[in-house]
């Protein structure tokens, strides 16, 4: 069922939706996984995962991705705090999918656009290579910028617009009110 499902149309309407919840709750990157038995004792590892509480929210995700041919892998994760929510995933992370999720979905999102354009990059280079090959200098320069859109760090390059020593919480409190 996986590459020979029939695709079918998803409304603008669901795409929107879809790119939304990939803008607001979902995560486009690349874990970097340092092994003696990879070829140069690290890989990166392209992924795009959707997290959220709500199955439901899950669930619609995972029908438009089948519906364009691609079969997410499905996970729920359950706090070992039992006063959390357990949380659902949708996770992509075969090549082939991500090229095709990336290829229909990438120049309609906001917020990650950047993330996802850099990894369609990578995927479309690797897919034309060897799985053994060595990374080109190119493909190492965007695994590091893509990982470096999704951390939580704050960039090298960022310029605070709080004065010197004011906290993130003041800021958003003033924007609330």
């Amino acid at each position: 069922m996986d590459n020979q499902q029939a695709t079918q149309e998803i409304s603008q309407v669901e795409k929107g939706w879809f790119c939304g919840i990939v803008d607001g709750e979902g995560c486009i990157s690349m874990s970097f996984e340092r092994r003696k038995e990879f070829k140069k004792g690290y890989r990166y590892r392209p992924y795009i995962e959707i997290n959220n509480t709500s199955a439901e929210i899950i669930w619609k995700c995972v029908d438009i991705l089948q519906r364009i041919g691609i079969n997410p892998k499905v996970s729920v994760y359950q706090s070992l705090q039992s006063t959390k929510k357990p949380f659902h995933r949708c996770g992509i992370y075969l090549f082939s999918h991500l090229k095709k999720l990336l290829d229909y979905f990438s120049e309609d999102l906001v917020c990650k656009k950047a993330s996802a354009l850099l990894m369609l990059r990578y995927v479309n280079s690797r897919l034309t290579k060897n799985k053994n090959e060595p990374y080109s200098d190119e493909e190492i320069a965007i695994g590091e910028k893509v990982r470096s859109l999704t951390s939580r760090g704050v960039p090298n390059d960022y310029v605070s617009p709080l004065p010197q020593g004011e906290r993130y919480s003041l800021l958003l409190r003033e924007s609330v009110s």
